[in-house]
């Protein structure tokens, strides 16, 4: 029989040699500060845009994110700016996208804001970023969107770039609003857009697992959810970053080779597997109807299109190697 196979992805990650200068916002963020040097790392100069009054406040700023560089080197090609995307002005933007290349997208607002304001900051600021992008000659524009775009699913059905999107509060309802925006804004050319749908992301000591566990106390045990570890973020936002851009649009769904069950996610942690919401449910015969967390996502196109393979290929192996 004949090999009927799509061909197979680049392999590795790209060479350093073209390194890019590299405009970061998002910085200070749980991401951003864990991005920032491993973008440096990779062979980039980058400048972090930081909303802070003034420079040495940017700086500041920074620092007390915890941003730690592998080497010297790397740390020395990380410059601070002061901004904010909202009250920029077009001087403002001058100095900020001079010399820039490519940009990654990081800011955003996500929990306990009013919707409004999530609204500014994850379409308003996008949007008034990516025009001053593409008028300034950028031709790069990375933008970190959430899997929480689908909704969530019942049966654990993977979902993929091309499933519908229907955001249930503010955060993924303005994202979905930022990709349409932004796909309207590049379909006449002058700068293409690689959105990335990040999964539920962990590692490096953040502690995102605990946070959100109180949010997911009614979604029952046998339900699996997409993961990434900040390093394949990483990963991917490198790779988008000098693959791909073929098209002027493009979006790619971001996670690990298996999503676990929130039960053994809750074991890992010292929890137990079932809350007494859980337990409640069953006893009253209740029917689980969804949640927006429960999303596991289709991650074939990355791997064909960017080559993207995880280096932390499950929880359970981050786990393993003390990378938590």
């Amino acid at each position: 029989m004949p090999d009927t196979t799509i061909p197979r992805p680049p392999t590795g990650m790209p060479s350093t040699a073209a390194k890019l200068h590299v405009l970061l916002t998002g910085a200070t963020g749980k991401v951003g500060c864990l991005m920032l040097p491993r973008l440096a790392a990779a062979g980039h100069h980058v400048r972090a845009l930081v909303r802070a009054s003034n420079a040495e406040a940017a700086a500041a700023a920074l620092a007390k994110a915890g941003v730690k560089h592998s080497d010297v080197g790397a740390h020395e090609r990380v410059t601070t700016m002061p901004g904010d995307l909202l009250t920029m002005t077009p001087a403002d933007y001058d100095n900020a996208l001079r010399g820039i290349d490519a940009v990654v997208h990081l800011a955003a607002k996500f929990r306990r804001v009013p919707d409004a304001e999530a609204f500014a900051a994850n379409l308003d600021a996008t949007v008034k970023l990516a025009e001053a992008c593409k008028a300034r000659g950028v031709k790069r524009f990375v933008f970190a969107s959430t899997g929480l775009t689908y909704g969530g699913s019942t049966d654990g059905a993977p979902m993929s770039e091309s499933a519908p999107t229907q955001g249930v509060d503010a955060y993924p309802r303005s994202k979905i609003a930022a990709e349409k925006a932004l796909a309207e804004l590049v379909a006449t050319g002058g700068m293409s857009v690689a959105v990335l749908r990040l999964p539920f992301v962990y590692g490096d000591g953040d502690p995102h697992f605990h946070e959100v566990f109180p949010y997911m106390v009614a979604i029952p045990p046998h339900v699996r959810m997409s993961t990434a570890h900040h390093a394949d973020v990483a990963k991917a936002v490198l790779l988008a970053l000098v693959r791909g851009g073929e098209s002027a649009f493009d979006v790619f769904n971001v996670a690990d080779d298996a999503p676990l069950t929130l039960g053994e996610m809750r074991a890992l942690h010292g929890l137990p597997r079932s809350t007494a919401e859980n337990d409640r449910a069953v006893a009253e015969g209740k029917l689980w109807t969804g949640s927006p967390f429960a999303v596991v996502v289709d991650t074939l196109k990355i791997r064909i299109a960017l080559g993207f393979q995880p280096d932390m290929p499950t929880v359970y192996a981050a786990w393993a190697s003390g990378k938590m």
